[in-house]
């Protein structure tokens, strides 16, 4: 297939008189034209959905802005008369979303508020999705490609789903891609001042979004002080963007914002003790069992254990757990783990293996109304056009199932095309080319000491910026 693809000779005559005009309009304009195509797809999306779609975790984070308490001020036993703002969700994502959502509030249409946030989000989106666009046709990609990545944008629905979803994930994403195509560059090409300033700006713009965007940073741009070309340049990049970073978190920390749970480290460990309560309590010391109780809630463990999702076990963490609990607690898990390292690895097999099956299928995006603001007094409402959404979010819902079409939207399938573009590279000697991969193996291994597993929203990014690395090296497979 490499070999085929390698070899394939593209045809960019186009007999088509409509599509002849719009790829004239697109050479001419390429980011304009492909930002002005995507926006008409998205609003319908927007309109249809209006005001958005609000899921629970930017639904706590605008409680968190609000003040009211909420899962995180929980986790965390947070004094409800200081600021609910924690860094469980990036912080500049809480503001932004919080603070478009309270003026909304105030003038008394919270709907506004959020269309607005999905409004800015959607363009900022579809502006990124076009420069992908504009930065392929520059490096000479086939027209046809071009047009087939732009209806990759269109048609697959996750691409116009997470535009109008409050998700941190969809602005971590759009950086993680600007961060690929600033990659690309530095393979390719000698980096200047300015090139520099942009890495530096995309990369900290990466770790703005999520809390391990800084991993995922550092862990590329070493790899790429690899290469002989700019390494100075990248090592100066990577130590201004860890600057950038702990100057940033320092202030946040001195602003008051609350750090996180010292579980969100832990669901590895907790899911291959609680496989092990939950399957063979009966090996088990009654005195280690206690020690267990001590973390977490024995009765959630043994009646609601879930071998794919560690939440329901992970949140019951005793906040007021000391420092000799947890030493406690390993040594416990430590035991087991040499006693019964069967359990164990299900344990932490169930908890990934949808990451590289591609026969396991779940939803991969966010259409339904979810009730955490409502219940608080927040009045985040749908408009009146349900069976339009019903077509959507039926579409979204079958273009999994298609088959071949179907695997775009397939976790385990995304993974695996990335391990076999990595061997393909190996194979004909393009190394260089497997650096732009890094990125996503950050991702996959973040995902794999996750709490979920087959969760489409932490793959997003990798996902959503394969046809981009392909793209780019078809244009250079010379």
């Amino acid at each position: 297939l490499f070999d085929y693809c390698n070899k394939l000779k593209v045809n960019d005559n186009i007999k088509n008189k409509y599509l002849k005009r719009y790829v004239n309009c697109f050479k001419n304009k390429p980011f304009i034209t492909t930002f002005i195509t995507l926006f008409i797809v998205y609003i319908i999306y927007l309109i249809i959905y209006y005001p958005g779609v609000v899921g629970y975790d930017p639904s706590y984070q605008i409680k968190e802005y609000f003040g009211i308490p909420n899962f995180y001020s929980e986790a965390l036993n947070l004094d409800t008369s200081k600021t609910m703002i924690t860094a469980f969700n990036p912080v500049l994502h809480t503001l932004l979303i919080g603070s478009l959502v309270k003026f909304g509030y105030n003038i008394g249409n919270v709907n506004f508020g959020i269309f607005i946030y999905n409004f800015i989000q959607m363009c900022a989106f579809i502006a990124v999705l076009s420069y992908s666009v504009k930065f392929l046709y520059e490096e000479k990609l086939p027209i046809k490609f071009i047009l087939i990545l732009i209806g990759l944008y269109i048609f697959v629905p996750y691409f116009p789903f997470y535009s109008i979803c409050c998700f941190k994930d969809t602005y971590f994403s759009m950086f993680f891609m600007l961060f690929i195509i600033e990659l690309c560059k530095v393979i390719k090409y000698k980096m200047d001042i300015k090139s520099i300033i942009r890495l530096v700006l995309v990369s900290f713009g990466l770790c703005m979004f999520r809390n391990n965007g800084l991993i995922t940073i550092i862990m590329t741009l070493l790899f790429f002080l690899l290469l002989k070309d700019n390494r100075k340049q990248v090592f100066i990049s990577m130590i201004l963007v860890i600057l950038l970073y702990f100057g940033y978190t320092k202030t946040l920390s001195l602003c008051g914002v609350s750090g996180t749970s010292i579980r969100e480290m832990l669901s590895v460990p907790f899911q291959q003790t609680s496989a092990l309560i939950y399957n063979k309590e009966e090996v088990m010391d009654k005195e280690d069992i206690d020690v267990v109780g001590k973390l977490l809630d024995l009765d959630i463990i043994r009646n609601e254990y879930d071998p794919e999702l560690s939440d329901k076990v992970k949140n019951t963490f005793n906040n007021n757990a000391s420092n000799e609990d947890l030493i406690a607690y390993f040594n416990v898990w430590f035991k087991y783990l040499l006693r019964e390292p069967k359990i164990y690895i299900e344990a932490t097999t169930n908890n990934i293996y949808g990451y590289f099956y591609p026969n396991a299928k779940r939803w991969y995006f966010y259409y339904k109304k979810y009730n955490v603001l409502n219940e608080v007094g927040i009045d985040y409402q749908y408009n009146s056009l349900k069976p339009l959404r019903d077509v959507l979010s039926g579409f979204g819902t079958a273009f999994a199932y298609i088959p071949l079409i179907g695997l775009l939207v397939n976790i385990g399938a995304n993974t695996w095309a990335y391990i076999y573009l990595i061997g393909s590279l190996c194979e004909n000697k393009k190394k260089k080319y497997i650096l732009l991969t890094i990125p996503m193996i950050s991702i996959l291994l973040a995902c794999m000491v996750g709490p979920v597993n087959t969760y489409f929203r932490y793959v997003l990014p990798y996902a959503s910026t394969l046809p981009l690395i392909l793209g780019f090296i078809y244009s250079n497979r010379k």
